[in-house]
C-alpha cells in the first residue's frame, strides 16, 4: 500500500513541481511588475489574457475532458496514438471560425480591451489563440502519457512568456501593448515547438477512425463547452463590471490580488493536473483510494489559504504601494482555488457517469450568483465586492457540483468536516476585510481556524505524519546504504 501511495506522491509532485516553479517566477516577478507598471496597463493586458481565454475555450470544445476521458477506453479506429491528431483538427477548424468573428468585431473587442480601435489587438489575439489552443490540448497529452518532463517544459515556457512579457516590455516602454506584443509571440514560439515534439501524434492520417467514434468523443465533449463558457464568464464578471462601474486601475488592482491568491494553485494545479487520470484509473477497483485522497487534499487546501493569510503582511510588503489596497479583500479570491480543488474530488461523479451536462447546471448557479453579488456590491463598495461576489460564487459551485456528483459516486460518507473548513475559512476572511487593522483579532481567528481544521482532520494528520516517517526512513536506509557501497 505504502509504494502504491509513494508512487501516487511521486507522480502528484512531479507535476505539481510545474506549479512550483511557476509560483516562483510569479513570486519573483510580481514586486517588479508592480512598481514598473500602473494599475491600467495591468488592467488591460488581463482584459486582452480573458478574451484570449474566451477564444481558446471556445477552439477547444471540451475536446480537452473528451481526450481524457476517452484516452484508456479505445474506441473504433481511434488508438491513442490517433486522439490528439483528431482533437487538434478539430480545434484549429475552430480557430479559424474564431479568427473570422474577431475580424469582424476587431472594432468592438479592442475598444474593450485597450479603450481605443485597434487592429494589431485583434491579430495578437488571432495568433494567441492559435497557439494557446495547441498548447493546451498538447499539455492534456504529456498528462495523459505521464511524460512530466514535457509537460514541466510547456508549462514553465508559458509561465516565463505571460511574467517576463512585462519585465521585457520596459526595455521599449512599461505599456500593455508592448506586454501583449511579447505575450502573443511567445506563446507561437512555444506552440511551434510542441508540434514537432509531437509531430508523430497529430501529422498521420485518420483513414480509419469511424464515423461512430468521433460522433461519442464530440457528444461527450461539446456539452463541455457552455460549462467551460460559463465558468469563463464567472471568472471574468469582475472584470467587467469593475471597467464599467469603476475603471481600468481597479480591474489592474483586482487581477493583482487574484496573482497573490493563486498562490493556492501550487497545491490546486499540481493536483488536478494529476487528479483525473488517476480517477479514471482508480474508481472501479480502489474506492478507498480515492476517498483517502479526497480528504487529504481538502486538509492540505484548507491549510494552504489559512497560511497565506496568516503570511499575507509579508507578502504584500513586497508588491508597489498602488497595489497593496488589495490586501482587505485579497483572503475572499482564494475561495476560487480551495473550491475548484475540493471540487474535482467531490464532483468526480460527474464526469464518471459521462453526464457532463450536469456541470452546466453547476456553473449557472455559479455565474448567477457572481452578477447578482457583483451588480449588488460593486457599485456600492467597489472593488471590494467584486471579490467579495467571486468567494461566495465559488462556495455555490462547490456546493450544487458535490450534489450532484455525489448522486452518482460518493467520494465521502460525510461532509461535515468540508462545511466547518469552509465556514472557517469565510470568517477569516471577512476578519481580513472588516478588522484589517485590528490584528489580534485577525490573526487570532486566523490561528483558531487552523487549530479547528487540525482537529477535525486528525486521522489525516495522522496519515500524513506517519506517511511521512516512512519516507524519512528509506531515505534514510538509501543514504546509508549508498555509504556503505562507497565504503
Amino acid at each position: 500500500m505504502e509504494d502504491k501511495a509513494t508512487d501516487f506522491i511521486k507522480k502528484l509532485v512531479g507535476f505539481s513541481s510545474a506549479a512550483w516553479i511557476s509560483a516562483a517566477i510569479s513570486f519573483i516577478s510580481t514586486p517588479i511588475v508592480t512598481r514598473i507598471f500602473l494599475p491600467e496597463e495591468i488592467g488591460k493586458v488581463n482584459l486582452f489574457i480573458t478574451f484570449l481565454t474566451f477564444f481558446q475555450t471556445v477552439c477547444i470544445l471540451g475536446l480537452d475532458q473528451a481526450y481524457m476521458r476517452f484516452y484508456h477506453e479505445e474506441l473504433d479506429g481511434l488508438e491513442k496514438e490517433k486522439l490528439l491528431n483528431l482533437c487538434l483538427k478539430i480545434n484549429l477548424g475552430m480557430a479559424v471560425v474564431s479568427s473570422i468573428l474577431i475580424l469582424i468585431f476587431t472594432n468592438v473587442i479592442s475598444s474593450t480591451i485597450v479603450g481605443t480601435e485597434n487592429l494589431k489587438i485583434s491579430i495578437f489575439l488571432i495568433v494567441s489563440t492559435f497557439a494557446s489552443t495547441i498548447l493546451r490540448m498538447n499539455s492534456i497529452h504529456s498528462r495523459m502519457q505521464q511524460k512530466i518532463g514535457l509537460y514541466l517544459f510547456q508549462s514553465i515556457s508559458i509561465t516565463i512568456i505571460e511574467k517576463l512579457s512585462y519585465i521585457l516590455a520596459v526595455i521599449k516602454a512599461p505599456t500593455h501593448m508592448n506586454a501583449i506584443t511579447i505575450i502573443a509571440f511567445g506563446y507561437l514560439v512555444v506552440s511551434i515547438i510542441m508540434l514537432i515534439i509531437n509531430r508523430k501524434y497529430i501529422f498521420g492520417s485518420l483513414k480509419n477512425v469511424s464515423k461512430e467514434s468521433i460522433k461519442i468523443i464530440l457528444k461527450f465533449a461539446i456539452p463541455y463547452l457552455p460549462v467551460l463558457l460559463l465558468s469563463w464568464l464567472n471568472n471574468s464578471i469582475p472584470q467587467f463590471f469593475l471597467q464599467q462601474f469603476v475603471d481600468y486601475s481597479s480591474i489592474g488592482i483586482y487581477s493583482n490580488a487574484v496573482t497573490i491568491a493563486n498562490i493556492l494553485t501550487i497545491l490546486q494545479t499540481g493536483f488536478s493536473v494529476y487528479w483525473s487520470p488517476f480517477a479514471y484509473e482508480n474508481y472501479k477497483d480502489n474506492a478507498n483510494r480515492l476517498k483517502k485522497v479526497h480528504s487529504i487534499i481538502t486538509l492540505l487546501i484548507i491549510l494552504l489559504a489559512l497560511f497565506v493569510v496568516l503570511g499575507q503582511d509579508v507578502i504584500y510588503i513586497l508588491l508597489g504601494e498602488k497595489y497593496r489596497a488589495s490586501k482587505l479583500f485579497f483572503a475572499f479570491l482564494l475561495f476560487t482555488p480551495v473550491c475548484n480543488t475540493i471540487a474535482d474530488t467531490t464532483g468526480i461523479g460527474i464526469m464518471l457517469s459521462k453526464k457532463s451536462y450536469l456541470n452546466i447546471i453547476t456553473f449557472i448557479c455559479n455565474t448567477a450568483v457572481n452578477i447578482g453579488l457583483c451588480l449588488g456590491l460593486i457599485p456600492i463598495i467597489g472593488v471590494d465586492g467584486a471579490a467579495i461576489a467571486a468567494g461566495t460564487s465559488a462556495i455555490v459551485m462547490l456546493i450544487v457540483r458535490t450534489y450532484l456528483g455525489n448522486k452518482y459516486y460518493k467520494i465521502t460518507d460525510s461532509y461535515t468536516h468540508i462545511i466547518v473548513s469552509i465556514i472557517s475559512l469565510y470568517i477569516v476572511a471577512l476578519c481580513n476585510l472588516y478588522f484589517a487593522e485590528q490584528y489580534i483579532i485577525k490573526y487570532g481567528v486566523t490561528v483558531v481556524a487552523i487549530i479547528t481544521n487540525l482537529i477535525i482532520y486528525r486521522e489525516q494528520v495522522m496519515y500524513l505524519i506517519n506517511f511521512a516517517k516512512i519516507l524519512i526512513t528509506k531515505l534514510w536506509s538509501k543514504i546509508k546504504r549508498r555509504k556503505r557501497g562507497i565504503k
